[in-house]
């Protein structure tokens, strides 16, 4: 199993035109997701604090 996983990442890590721009686009997402939980969740947020909980 590790064997097919080092090999896939070998091929994909030749195409660093595609690597790139899916890192990149993919921390964009992470950080968005992040941001929401924090802004729903958050020690901060006002929603907790208004619906009674």
């Amino acid at each position: 199993m590790q064997n097919q996983r080092i090999g896939a990442l070998a091929q994909v890590a030749d195409h660093w035109y595609l690597v790139w721009p899916l890192a990149f686009i993919l921390s964009a997402l992470l950080a968005m997701v992040g941001y929401f939980l924090v802004r729903r969740f958050g020690a901060g947020s006002r929603r907790l604090r208004d619906s009674g909980n």
